[in-house]
């Protein structure tokens, strides 16, 4: 069971990420957190609130995001993992995106130490330890 002020927190993050507040999304993330990629990623990981905040800020580059939506939370070992909904429209090609992922947070002392994506759900709970 999630604790409800995380999950409103989480909530929130998301949608402020989606408009375009990175100061109020990334107010939840240690100074050390990371973005870890999955090994299909054509992007590298990230490492310290500046590098996570460059990865963020490229995302933006790349779409406009209409919303991302959490359809699915729950609470893992080490966090929590989180289903996604992503609308957005890619900024240079106007192609729409309407897509699902999984992101595990790992948290440590209230703060998110690890944002880790993955395409399908079955990885996303195999890698935050949910079988």
């Amino acid at each position: 069971m999630i604790d409800p002020a995380l999950e409103r927190r989480i909530r929130r993050a998301y949608a402020d990420f989606a408009r375009g507040d990175l100061d109020a999304a990334m107010a939840g993330f240690a100074p050390e957190a990371e973005l870890v990629n999955p090994e299909y990623s054509m992007e590298a990981d990230s490492s310290g609130r500046d590098a996570l905040r460059e990865s963020f800020e490229a995302m933006h580059a790349q779409f406009e995001y209409e919303s991302l939506d959490v359809v699915h939370i729950e609470a893992t070992p080490r966090g929590v993992l989180a289903e996604v909904r992503a609308r957005a429209t890619g900024r240079g090609s106007g192609v729409p995106i309407d897509e699902t992922f999984t992101h595990v947070l790992d948290i440590r002392d209230g703060r998110i130490v690890a944002y880790r994506w993955f395409s399908t759900r079955a990885e996303g709970r195999a890698a935050a330890g949910l079988g």
